[in-house]
């Protein structure tokens, strides 16, 4: 091997092992770190797949199979470390928190309230709840469905005091806008009935900001 040839290789490895030591053990353990979270993500991603905190800073919640395997459920615990507390009631053979949809959890902006969705008591049936953030009384929020209905988005009113909601409630498949107070009470559709011919159905909305209307 010529001289300079000899020379460049070694000035190439050295370039190589200064960058490797510039690197402190924290970056290796951050990466390293970073890269089993990733594919534990991949492999279990229905475990965190939704979370929030609640506006005061103190308190998470979150979907996790933390009790059983596969099983989502609905957790709140301090920020700053606990005991974790269940919030959903118990589960129907094969019932889980969320699943289909858009909105799984919310908590309500005054941070007293979490509702969910949940085949919490009919498989495959998502209904809609709430319950006190640090556990408590749960209160189902939809009227009965009509066979193979489901809750398929909600949203929270500026003031917490209503939930609004899109579902399949009253036909399979037409899909319409209710809001029911979020500690309980009867469902009101919100709109004139649809043309079942010409119409497809509430998608999207907005609440305004003071609660007092829907845009849909």
């Amino acid at each position: 091997m010529k001289p300079a040839r000899t020379i460049l290789l070694v000035l190439l490895v050295l370039l190589v092992l200064l960058v490797l030591l510039a690197a402190t053990p924290g970056t290796f353990a951050q990466d390293l770190a970073r890269q089993q979270l990733n594919e534990h993500r991949a492999l279990v991603g229905d475990v965190t797949r939704d979370s929030q905190i609640s506006p005061d800073g103190s308190t998470v919640v979150y979907v996790a199979d933390q009790d059983a395997d596969e099983t989502l459920e609905l957790y709140s615990v301090p920020i700053g470390g606990g005991a974790a507390t269940k919030l959903n009631g118990p589960l129907v053979a094969g019932g889980r928190v969320g699943d289909i949809g858009r909105s799984y959890l919310q908590i309500s902006p005054d941070g007293s309230t979490v509702v969910y969705r949940a085949d919490q008591d009919t498989d495959e049936v998502y209904e809609l709840y709430s319950v006190p953030i640090g556990g408590g009384d749960i209160t189902k929020l939809s009227d009965s469905l009509v066979e193979a209905g489901n809750v398929w988005h909600f949203e929270i009113s500026s003031d917490s005091s209503t939930v609004v909601y899109v579902a399949d409630q009253d036909t399979d498949e037409v899909y319409e806008l209710y809001s029911v107070p979020i500690h309980g009470g009867a469902p009101t559709r919100i709109h004139a009935p649809l043309d079942l011919f010409g119409d497809q159905g509430v998608g999207d909305f907005q609440i305004s900001p003071d609660g007092n209307k829907v845009l849909f």
